[in-house]
């Protein structure tokens, strides 16, 4: 997720660090804009418009992300991959000068409300109605949570 990770075990089982590693892996290659191979990035270089298998883990996180879009009236937009590329903060890496107008609208024009639907299957205890196909964005809060939390699981029995 372009980003590093530590932690802080006191007395640590082993095999802790191989085990956090195996994690992170397992989330990176679904979630990963980074990662060429995940299933975001897969998703990111098909087609517009089209459905895509995604994981449950994957399902989970994109609908805490538009979740949080709803409800923070759009503050938070999991469908911005467009501009944060645009802008030189994704993975095509930096860009020395500013993008244009036009390219700022037409990015601007593939987020927002409705860009991405989620077909999830009711998750119990509230399911939640299907939203919306072609996650462009970025996730990385929901995910990075989802990473914590997946990390620590095991250790919290």
């Amino acid at each position: 997720m372009g980003t590093r990770w530590s932690a802080t075990i006191v007395a640590p089982p082993p095999g802790v660090q191989t085990a956090i590693q195996g994690v992170l892996t397992h989330i990176l290659a679904q979630m990963s804009h980074w990662e060429r191979c995940s299933q975001l990035s897969q998703i990111n270089a098909a087609a517009p418009g089209g459905w895509h298998g995604i994981a449950p883990e994957f399902i989970h996180v994109m609908g805490v992300a538009l979740d949080i879009a709803a409800r923070s009236d759009g503050a938070f937009d999991p469908a911005i991959g467009a501009l944060v590329d645009l802008w030189g903060f994704g993975p095509p890496g930096p860009r020395e000068d500013a993008p244009s107008d036009a390219a700022i609208d037409a990015a601007r024009s593939a987020a927002g409300p409705g860009a991405i639907e989620l077909d999830a299957p009711p998750a119990p205890p509230a399911p939640r109605p299907p939203r919306a196909a072609r996650p462009v964005g970025d996730r990385q809060g929901p995910c990075r949570r989802r990473g914590r939390d997946a990390v620590a699981r095991p250790w919290l029995r």
